[in-house]
């Protein structure tokens, strides 16, 4: 199979230039992200973690082949990743879990208490469960891009015996609002206002930074404890460094790294609303110039070939969208053209 370092981007250009700009892009952040690492190597810090947070914007299908594509480069590498997913880690619920371990673990009555402990405890399996959840649900956006992204992880997960490891790290969410009768969550309540709040908005301030707090401490204590090297925390744009007006960068993922003196690079999507750097130096941050087509499967719009069309396209680059059917096909022929058919989403799933 092909190395991503390996890929000859020219030729991919050759046959598909918006393909070679999410390939070269990748490969860009893989360097970037490699280059620090050798850094902390050469300073005497090999079993310190580095922390990237890298953004996306969740409906844009290239966004998600930008993050398997990292990811894969860095597996490739021979680093030991963590992968922290912006969905709640308690995700997977009594009832989904107890199939889950009698299917594939061959669990009874009588072991499945002691296997139901294991999950809780053992980082490696948990995750294993999480992506497995992950990837037989339904996504609002980008559904069929978020699946094969959720299915790449999960095959390195389970094929890196160790070496990759991916999971939930979001809080706990009862519809629009944080789940306040979650522990955890409780926790972060009184720690940031010393009340609990049951109406807490998952997209105010508020809700915001409590979020961006769980996943930082889920990623750290999960890092710690499997001694990643790399912990990459895959997240809207919003939650790596806040945004110009409505979320402040103290409350966002690099700034809560920095204050615990870890050392953190952070990912960002140019043209982004949230391509906010204050707080950051300039090793601390790396911008990526990715595709901006997204999906809309309510209301679809195809692209304008014509000259006009394209003339219109240079004001408004999110002219085009993409319905269920485009989304499938523009992820798989991207994939394809790249040398990276075996990445897929395999028929069926």
């Amino acid at each position: 199979m092909t190395n991503l370092l390996d890929i000859n981007i020219a030729q991919v250009d050759f046959v598909d230039p918006e393909a070679a700009d999410i390939l070269s892009s990748a490969v860009k952040t893989v360097k970037t992200i490699l280059k620090k690492r050798e850094e902390l190597d050469q300073q005497g810090q090999k079993d310190q973690t580095l922390y990237v947070m890298k953004g996306e914007i969740h409906n844009r299908p290239a966004h998600m082949l930008h993050h398997m594509l990292v990811l894969k480069g860095l597996y490739e590498a021979g680093e030991k990743v963590l992968t922290g997913i912006e969905l709640p880690a308690d995700r997977v619920d009594d009832a989904f879990l107890d199939a889950y371990l009698k299917k594939y673990a061959k669990a009874d009555d009588k072991t499945l208490p002691a296997l139901r402990d294991v999950y809780r405890k053992q980082a490696h399996f948990r995750g294993s469960v999480d992506l497995f959840m992950n990837l037989s649900a339904q996504y609002t956006y980008a559904d069929y891009a978020q699946k094969t992204l959720t299915y790449n992880l999960l095959k390195m997960h389970v094929d890196g015996q160790g070496q990759f490891l991916g999971m939930n790290t979001d809080a706990s969410r009862k519809g629009d609002n944080l789940n306040a009768s979650d522990p955890k969550v409780a926790d972060l309540m009184n720690r940031a206002f010393k009340k609990i709040d049951h109406n807490m908005s998952l997209v105010d301030r508020e809700g915001m930074m409590l979020r961006n707090r769980h996943m930082a401490e889920r990623l750290y204590s999960v890092a710690q404890k499997h001694k990643s090297r790399i912990a990459v925390q895959l997240c809207g744009m919003a939650h790596v460094n806040g945004t110009e007006l409505k979320f402040h960068h103290k409350d966002a993922l690099c700034h809560m790294f920095k204050q615990s003196a870890q050392p953190v690079i952070g990912i960002f999507v140019e043209g982004s609303i949230a391509q906010h750097y204050d707080g950051l130096a300039k090793d601390e941050r790396h911008s990526c110039r990715l595709p901006s087509i997204a999906t809309d499967y309510d209301n679809p719009i195809k692209k304008d070939t014509s000259f006009w069309g394209s003339i219109k396209d240079l004001f408004n680059s999110n002219a085009s969208s993409l319905s269920r059917q485009d989304e499938r096909f523009y992820v798989n022929e991207k994939l394809e053209v790249m040398g990276l058919g075996h990445m897929r989403l395999p028929p069926g799933m």
